[in-house]
């Protein structure tokens, strides 16, 4: 059974894909407007006629000067996590549709129905006007290039590749012919 861990990753990717496209797209925009926010002036204190817990009658507020300071604290602490998780997920986001752009129409449009969209593999095939095996051969290559694309040779070793000592990669085996 072939199993490679990487292209589990690159699968998982695939599969979030649309999820964390929309989260990261919603995050940029709630730091824009916290970023607006966080740039407004205070506001006069105003009485308020109403009960607090804990005594005086609603009377005892910070100042002005202190719910701003309050308030911008927990902005600048909102926006560092908002930009925490913006940065945990848009590179993701961002690198997959580079390299979904890089593969070929068909291979893409598997890619992209079978996984992103989870179509069943009957589906695929009909869209795409192939066979299931054919589908599947062509989703497990553009998979493959994927992996390599992200993680690089490490992540999608060619079988058969034979590395002789010596550094030399390609050695005659004539024995009749010599230098």
């Amino acid at each position: 059974m072939y199993n490679n861990d990487y292209e589990k990753i690159i699968k998982s990717y695939l599969r979030n894909h649309r999820d964390w496209k929309a989260y990261t797209e919603n995050l940029r925009s709630r730091m824009v407007d916290l970023r607006a926010k966080m740039q407004l002036d205070a506001v006069p204190k105003t009485t308020r006629f109403g009960y607090d817990g804990g005594g005086s009658g609603g009377w005892v507020k910070p100042s002005p000067e202190e719910a701003a300071c309050i308030r911008k604290e927990n902005n600048e602490a909102m926006l560092l996590r908002m930009e925490d998780e913006y940065l945990k997920y848009h590179p993701v986001v961002e690198s997959m549709e580079r390299f979904l752009d890089q593969l070929s129409g068909i291979q893409r449009e598997i890619v992209e129905h079978r996984s992103i969209q989870g179509e069943q593999w009957s589906s695929v095939a009909m869209r795409v006007n192939l066979s299931e095996s054919a589908c599947r051969a062509i989703f497990r290559k553009a998979i493959k290039r994927l992996t390599g694309m992200y993680f690089g040779p490490k992540a999608a070793p060619e079988q058969g590749s034979l590395f002789l000592p010596g550094g030399q990669i390609f050695m005659s085996v004539d024995k009749s012919r010599k230098k």
